[in-house]
Formats: structure tokens, C-alpha cells, sequence
């Protein structure tokens, strides 16, 4: 199936808590830490700094990961925009100066779920 722009928050929220008991803690942390920057906006390298990860390349193929995950669990095929196919745009919303926004669906998901949020901490 084609991704949508964007898939409803139930959509993501029953995947998040599908996959929820095989996240890695890299995949957590990834997913918290762009979560806490400000308007939940960061780069690959923001969010490598932020986990204690040493390369931006594994952010980028960590979360690459993460988002193919759950964009497979919802029954969607890789995104495509301008840039080419990218798993990542199943949760962010592609760059601007490289910086990456976190899909607000995919906020209200996690937070419903307490992946994130008082009850994460």
C-alpha cells in the first residue's frame, strides 16, 4: 500500500504498541530524544549527540530502521518524495537545513502510549 500523508495517530499508535516489546533501547532513546528537543525538531547528529551514539550514520540507519518497522507493521511501502524512496519520512517530516521534524501523529501516538512523557522517565 502506498503511504499517506499523513497516516491517522491510531494508525501509528497501534503499531508503536505492537512493536513495542521488541524496540531495541537505541530505538527508544532515539525516538525520546527528538521527542524532547525543541518542537521536537533535530538533526541525525543532534540526535547522536543526545544518545552517546558516535556516528550520525547509525542514527540514520537506526532510525531508518525504527521507521521501516512501523510503517511495515501499518502495511505501507517505503515513502517516496523528491529526494527518492526513504523509510525515515514514515515518521519525520523530511528536512529543512537538515533538520528533521518529528511527525505530529507519531507525537500524539508515543505520548498516548507513555513511550514519552512523564510516565517514560
Amino acid at each position: 500500500m502506498n503511504f499517506p500523508l499523513p497516516p491517522a495517530i491510531s494508525a501509528y499508535k497501534k503499531a508503536f504498541k505492537a512493536l513495542l516489546p521488541t524496540l531495541s533501547d537505541v530505538h527508544l532513546s532515539l525516538l525520546r530524544a527528538h521527542y524532547d528537543a525543541p518542537a521536537h525538531v533535530a538533526t541525525v547528529q543532534d540526535l547522536a549527540d543526545k544518545c552517546g551514539i558516535p556516528s550520525w550514520r547509525t542514527v540514520n540507519r537506526q532510525y531508518g530502521e525504527l521507521a521501516k518497522r512501523v510503517l511495515e507493521e501499518m502495511g505501507y511501502e517505503k515513502p517516496k518524495n523528491n529526494d527518492g524512496s526513504l523509510w525515515l519520512l514514515g515518521i519525520v517530516f523530511w528536512y529543512e537545513g537538515m533538520s528533521m521534524y518529528l511527525r505530529p501523529e507519531v507525537v500524539r501516538a508515543i505520548e498516548e502510549l507513555g513511550i514519552v512523557g512523564r510516565s517514560h522517565k
